[in-house]
């Protein structure tokens, strides 16, 4: 499970009850895994991105 709540990301494995916001299940723990480090590193690379032209 992947939600983005309060403007944050969270991840599980198991279902997150306690959480209000836009909930993503996934088959598997690998297509979990892949989609949170897949947006952790576009995040990364937009504020390398953004840092550079402030430079």
């Amino acid at each position: 499970m992947y939600v983005l709540a309060n403007h944050k990301t969270y991840f599980s494995p198991i279902e997150l009850t306690h959480l209000h916001g836009d909930m993503t299940t996934y088959p598997n723990v690998h297509e979990l895994l892949d989609r949170v480090f897949f947006a952790r590193a576009e995040r990364d690379r937009v504020k390398q991105q953004a840092g550079d032209l402030k430079r």
